[in-house]
This record gives C-alpha cells, structure tokens and sequence, in this order.
C-alpha cells in the first residue's frame, strides 16, 4: 500500500505465510528505509491469535487497513472469529481496530472501534 502523498509504503505479510513471520506489517519512508516492522504477536494478543483463522498459508488477522488523517495514521482492522464463524459460540474475539503513526511506527490506539 502507498499513501496518496507518497510519503510511506506499508507491506501487510509474505507471501504464502500470513501472520507468522516478524514482516506481519512493515512501513517504508519514500527512499524505501525502513520505519517500523511489527510481528503480528506487537499487535494482538495471544488470545486474539488463538482464535483468529489458520491455514496452511498462515493466520488471517487483516480485516482492512487504511490510511487515514492525510496518510499520517494507518488504521488496521484485526479480525476477529466473528467475522469468519458462523457458529455464535466461537465468536469471541471482536474485530478490534489498531492505528499506527506511520512516521515513527508507534501503534497510537488499541482500543476497540478505535
């Protein structure tokens, strides 16, 4: 993903190893430096992992992911199994938004509907 101003590229997991590799989310100044690189454990909890979906290619946790505040924040959407299980039971964990400063990569929010 780039930022309309061109300012930042993010890169959401590797290929064929979603959510398991320290590369989960990365973001890159405009000269391609690295800012910041988050396993997907900095940014769900262990409890949220283990309920989120897995298959071979890996753990499905991006349920959208934007820029937002003229390309300065990006707000990523973890997916929750309520968003994947039909079952009510298994419907636990919420999808839970996350905003990060992508200047310096510091995650500014963590609150539910963030």
């Amino acid at each position: 993903m780039v930022s309309d101003s061109g300012r930042y590229v993010v890169t959401l997991d590797d290929w064929r190893q979603v959510g398991t590799t320290p590369s989960a989310l990365v973001i890159y100044d405009s000269k391609g430096e690295l800012i910041a690189q988050f396993a997907l454990g900095h940014l769900a909890t262990p409890e949220e992992i283990s309920q989120m979906f897995k298959s071979m290619s890996g753990v499905w946790w991006v349920g959208d992911a934007n820029f937002v505040a003229d390309g300065e924040f990006l707000d990523v959407t973890l997916k929750g199994m309520a968003a994947q299980v039909p079952k009510p039971d298994l419907r636990s964990v919420n999808p839970r938004a996350i905003r990060i400063r992508l200047k310096d990569g510091k995650v500014a929010s963590q609150k539910p509907d963030a």
